[in-house]
């Protein structure tokens, strides 16, 4: 198996088959499989996962850092994606990944970045700004909706921490600091997301400053030879 798919779910029956489908579209000729991990849904997920993932698996522990995690012990590929479950991948988001770890043996890590699917200048504008300092940031930023690991790689670094709620950003210091490994961001492999769940939030002040105080903690608790 080349590379396997992992989609954390919850509540998200109205939005992955869209999500999924695009998957199973890909342009892709290798070996690949899409494993939806869903937790604690309390709508029909399981159901409707399970009609285009090749495996949908049901916990009862919540986290959207402990569904990516028991994904990745569960896959098959020697690469993993992430992505979420109300995103939608290009037709070439698979071959463009696995092309990138296939020119270079010692990329363990790589991100791409982010694009609204609700319309309106507000959105645009703001995902336009995070791109634009996701691209300037020291760290390569591998965002949970948007990224991908060696499987092997992954597993080392103990994956998703449950003692941030910026889990994707909080592995992506740890990548560098703590591994030294060498991680890359792809401008050219971007998804489609909604952005329902962080509408307005990028526009309140006290949601920046307390992102800002999380990421400062972060780089001070893996800061080299601390």
């Amino acid at each position: 198996m080349d590379c396997s798919v992992v989609i954390p779910a919850m509540n998200e029956a109205s939005r992955i088959t869209k999500t999924l489908q695009a998957l199973k579209d890909q342009d892709y000729d290798g070996n690949y499989e899409i494993i939806v991990v869903v937790n604690n849904t309390t709508d029909n997920t399981v159901e409707v996962a399970g009609k285009l993932a090749d495996r949908v698996l049901d916990l009862d522990k919540g986290g959207v850092w402990n569904a990516r995690n028991v994904g990745v012990k569960e896959a098959k590929g020697e690469v993993i994606l992430f992505i979420d479950a109300d995103t939608t991948a290009p037709g070439d988001w698979i071959r463009k990944y696995m092309e990138v770890y296939r020119k270079d043996p010692v990329v363990m890590a790589a991100g791409g970045l982010l694009w609204p699917m609700e319309d309106g200048f507000r959105n645009r504008l703001s995902f336009r700004i995070f791109n634009w300092r996701t691209r300037q940031s020291r760290y390569t930023m591998l965002f949970g909706g948007n990224s991908s690991y060696r499987r092997d790689f992954f597993l080392k670094t103990g994956g998703f921490s449950e003692d941030s709620y910026l889990e994707d950003i909080e592995l992506s210091v740890r990548v560098r600091d703590v591994h030294g490994a060498k991680a890359v961001q792809c401008p050219d492999i971007m998804v489609i997301t909604s952005v329902r769940n962080h509408k307005g939030k990028r526009n309140k002040i006290k949601w920046m400053i307390k992102t800002q105080k999380e990421y400062k903690k972060i780089k001070a608790q893996w800061k080299p030879g601390s």
